[in-house]
């Protein structure tokens, strides 16, 4: 459902005329828009993103930050030694930021890459949030607050399409006529 009402808004049609196709193993489709809109979807805990543009292939990602995750052995593991040293060298509640802030980027940059077949330029945006860290990657530059707008209204929606659910309520009442 997010994934359509965002796309619906991008394109100027309604939610229920956006069609998704699953694809098992693979991120989903959209019908008879191959060459855009992209988007990317992302999910952590209770929360889900969605991001579109009109102009760009993109990548998201959101991770709930968990202080209390081994932080820097994963850093160790994951990233370069700088990158890891760098974020081992930060005092602890900097380190979480740092952690997931770089951990997204490079999940961000793995979905675009899988969509662009290959290398492309990188341009990253980090949106602010308290318990989450959520960054958007693009081929080209990145416009702050189409992509705000885009991620930052949806951000709460719950995973599932409970129609008793506020956020559900608020986004049937503003399709209404």
């Amino acid at each position: 459902m997010l994934l359509r009402h965002a796309v619906g808004r991008l394109v100027d049609l309604p939610a229920s005329l956006i069609k998704v196709i699953e694809r098992p193993g693979h991120a989903p489709k959209l019908e008879g828009m191959e060459s855009g809109p992209w988007f990317s979807i992302s999910h952590s805990g209770p929360w889900i993103a969605c991001a579109t543009s009109a102009h760009s292939a993109i990548g998201l990602d959101i991770e709930v930050m968990d202080a209390g995750r081994d932080l820097i052995g994963i850093a160790e593991q994951t990233f370069d030694a700088k990158k890891a040293n760098a974020i081992a060298s930060l005092k602890e509640d900097a380190r979480v930021g740092a952690f997931y802030e770089a951990w997204c980027q490079k999940e961000a940059a793995y979905k675009l890459q899988s969509i662009c077949d290959g290398e492309t330029n990188k341009h990253y945006l980090a949106l602010p949030y308290p318990e989450v860290s959520i960054v958007v990657c693009s081929a080209f530059p990145i416009e702050k607050a189409f992509i705000q707008n885009v991620v930052a209204e949806e951000m709460n929606l719950h995973i599932g399409d409970d129609p008793s659910t506020k956020e559900h309520q608020r986004i049937k009442d503003e399709k209404a006529p």
